[in-house]
């Protein structure tokens, strides 16, 4: 989200860590042409919990959802790209995280985003949650 995959996001681990499912909710400020969505895992040594079982979902207005895709992510450090089987358009994006690949309830991410057809404004604002 600030292209630099060696800071991250970290699920709620204090006052009490929450339980899977995390999630993030990205505005993009305006209609997008979604071919793919992508993650980059958190690249520090002692970061185990990489997500493994995912959902995105995209909305017009931030509050109704549509599924668009489910995947599972590996422990690479690499890119990895989620093509979609057609195109979506949408001006939010959801990512859900169900599970993680080492069975820990935390979840850390390096990267993540959207590729899309629009050479528009490139911030993003992003909310946090789990449950």
């Amino acid at each position: 989200l600030d292209n630099n995959s060696y800071t991250f996001w970290h699920s709620q681990y204090l006052p009490s860590a929450a339980e899977y499912p995390h999630w993030l909710k990205v505005d993009m400020n305006e209609e997008r042409s979604i071919r793919a969505f992508w993650i980059v895992n958190c690249q520090e040594d002692w970061a185990t919990s990489m997500p493994k079982n995912i959902y995105f979902e995209v909305s017009s207005d931030g509050q109704n959802w549509t599924r668009v895709a489910e995947v599972t992510a590996t422990s690479t450090l690499d890119k990895q790209i989620f093509q979609l089987e057609e195109s979506v358009t949408a001006t939010y994006f959801k990512v859900t995280f169900t599970s993680s690949i080492s069975g820990e309830i935390y979840c850390y991410l390096g990267e993540l985003g959207a590729s899309y057809n629009s050479a528009g404004n490139r911030h993003l604002n992003v909310t946090l949650g789990s449950g």
